[in-house]
């Protein structure tokens, strides 16, 4: 019987190459800031001195998120799996979270729901390499973050601070905004493997400034390959995306345990998907 135990840098590089064999993109400096998150809430199944399978969590105040569950293919049918999910769920309720999310692959839908887990929403996942006309774009600047937190926590309700104060430290180039006297969008734009881009998130006050501001991302960064996740009621960006010969990738489903909480309506595409 593998047994479960908190993930630890120690386990970076055997967690990372089971991770990378799901070709999803990460970086092992991914897997690395979310063990430093959170050096509590990832977890790995071991076998006999063997990593076979991993899970990681995050949370935010009273919202939780659990990201990737993997458990290599061998191991599989062995509730491996649902006792990683379980590891994941005790520590976040020790956590006082309310409302724990995730992203369910279809195959794995009747696991989560077997958990208690109540289906939300697809999440569309698109992509495309760009060919897009650049446009003037306003950066973000370190001096708007404290404004920049303000303004997501008004938009979808979520204390996030935390997240998304890292984000901004870390990734300060990458954060793209409209503002004029105040913010009214921002969007982040994060590296991932295979010469690949991520957007996510994308919030905005409305469905005109979103997509003034995705517009202006792909002119940005035209001539790379772009993927972004999109909340299924985000309906007028998806028709932009078709329009635009964005495909389609395999789709997710939200997934949620705990109190509902609602948002999605300013939320136009969703953080990575290890992060909600």
């Amino acid at each position: 019987m593998a047994e479960i135990r908190v993930m630890s840098l120690h386990d970076l590089e055997s967690v990372f190459r089971i991770v990378d064999s799901m070709h999803w993109g990460y970086f092992d400096y991914d897997i690395k800031r979310m063990i430093n998150f959170d050096p509590e809430g990832n977890f790995v199944a071991v076998d006999q001195d063997r990593i076979i399978g991993v899970n990681f969590s995050s949370h935010a105040s009273d919202f939780g998120f659990i990201g990737p569950v993997i458990v290599l293919e061998e191991f599989r049918g062995k509730k491996i799996g649902e006792d990683l999910m379980t590891s994941a769920i005790d520590h976040l309720k020790h956590m006082h979270v309310t409302t724990i999310e995730l992203d369910s692959v279809f195959p794995a839908a009747p696991l989560y729901r077997r958990l208690g887990f109540i289906d939300k929403y697809f999440s569309y996942r698109l992509r495309k390499v760009l060919n897009w006309p650049i446009q003037p774009i306003q950066k973000f600047d370190k001096s708007m973050t404290d404004e920049l937190l303000a303004f997501n926590y008004k938009m979808t309700g979520l204390d996030r601070s935390n997240h998304l104060r890292k984000f901004c430290e870390e990734f300060p180039d990458s954060i793209y905004v409209i503002k004029n006297d105040k913010l009214q969008a921002y969007g982040l734009v994060r590296p991932r493997t295979e010469n690949m881009f991520w957007l996510g998130p994308l919030v905005a006050e409305v469905d005109d400034i979103a997509l003034i501001l995705f517009d202006k991302i792909c002119g940005l960064y035209s001539g790379q390959t772009l993927a972004l996740g999109v909340p299924e009621n985000k309906r007028r960006l998806i028709h932009h995306l078709r329009a635009q010969n964005f495909i389609h990738t395999i789709p997710a489903l939200r997934m949620y345990l705990g109190e509902r909480l609602r948002y999605e309506s300013n939320m136009y595409a969703i953080l990575s998907p290890e992060k909600g």
